[in-house]
């Protein structure tokens, strides 16, 4: 069994499409080669399946799923707003893993806008308490790595 995973948390953010998943899965993949187990998934797929575990009575158990893997990648957070209870259960997620395990989270909003993704100010500090906590921010800059090619009338992409 691999030594642990140092319990620090990478949210990954910046600007659109400038590498940020891409970064996350390189850094899943060298863990992977070390033995450590990996989660990835988007933040909007890990809330559908908690939201649907209160439905059938799975919740803990899919909160578990969640809560295992060596490291926990949860990728675009911040392109819609959550709904309350969906905001709950990102907290649940992180407070349970603060400091328990490793976290990557590819978000395209700063910490000051984290607020508008869970329309509550105290749940978003209360999660970014946890987040910065031990963690190593990386911000990208540049230009979108989808659109590098692209030519627009009148001008660059």
């Amino acid at each position: 069994m691999p030594k642990a995973i140092p319990r620090c948390v990478l949210p990954l953010w910046k600007a659109f499409h400038n590498g940020k998943t891409h970064l996350a899965i390189g850094i899943a993949m060298k863990a992977l080669l070390k033995g450590y187990k990996i989660l990835f998934t988007s933040v909007a797929q890990m809330l559908h399946q908690l939201n649907f575990g209160r439905a059938d009575n799975s919740y803990y158990q899919k909160l578990d799923y969640y809560l295992k893997p060596d490291l926990l990648i949860l990728d675009e957070l911040g392109f819609k707003k959550l709904p309350r209870y969906s905001a709950d259960d990102f907290f649940e997620v992180i407070a349970r893993r603060y400091e328990t395990g490793s976290l990557i989270i590819t978000t395209n909003k700063p910490f000051d806008k984290w607020g508008d993704i869970f329309t509550d100010t105290t749940m978003a500090l209360a999660i970014l308490d946890r987040v910065v906590h031990h963690s190593v921010v990386i911000q990208i800059n540049g230009p979108s790595y989808r659109a590098k090619d692209l030519k627009m009338k009148g001008g660059e992409a």
